[in-house]
């Protein structure tokens, strides 16, 4: 019997290992975090986190850009940006807020090639 001492998150990576839950007590403990810790920010909190952090930008981050990004990105699926709870609207985590910083600060059109290239895939039926 061996015990990983690594952290165990939810992913959907194609490498992940993975675990089985079970009831028995001696077993090493499986916890899941609260999403609403893990991703506290509303679709308007985000993009008010957004707005103050890009403001030099020409146009004002709107929701628009933020479903390009996921689409054009695939996002969706990415448990450490988005959380969907089953009632309710989307979530999102500092992480994400953070990549889409991180972004920007290198390409300063990132989210304007996010939206033309979403813009073309809608055009073309994908």
């Amino acid at each position: 019997m061996s015990v990983q001492t690594t952290d165990v998150r939810v992913t959907n990576a194609a490498g992940a290992r993975p675990i089985r839950i079970t009831d028995n007590l001696r077993a090493p403990e499986f916890r899941l975090v609260d999403p609403d810790k893990t991703h506290p920010y509303r679709m308007k909190d985000l993009l008010g986190l957004l707005s103050a952090d890009l403001a030099f930008l020409p146009r004002k981050i709107n929701t628009y850009d933020i479903r390009a990004v996921f689409e054009v990105y695939n996002l969706a699926d990415q448990v450490e940006f988005t959380y969907k709870p089953q009632f309710g609207s989307r979530k999102y985590s500092p992480e994400f807020a953070a990549w889409i910083k991180d972004n920007v600060m290198r390409d300063r059109f990132f989210l304007k090639t996010a939206r033309t290239a979403w813009r073309r895939r809608k055009k073309e039926g994908r």
